[in-house]
């Protein structure tokens, strides 16, 4: 009983909108880190308790 296999290769390779968006997203990330580190200092821990607050209820 032989069976029919279908391989398919994996294409590598990206499109210049694809690695925009890469790099536009991670700008957006720095900056949302960059703001959040501020917030930390300026409120001090709570603010990492309501991010873990908020994660837990993203999740679930």
């Amino acid at each position: 009983m032989a069976k029919n296999v279908v391989s398919k290769k994996l294409r590598r390779s990206m499109t210049p909108l694809q690695m925009e968006m890469i790099g536009i997203g991670g700008s957006i990330g720095v900056g949302l880190f960059m703001c959040s580190t501020s917030t930390i200092r300026w409120t001090g821990p709570s603010v990492v308790l309501a991010y873990l607050f908020n994660i837990v209820a993203k999740v679930n």
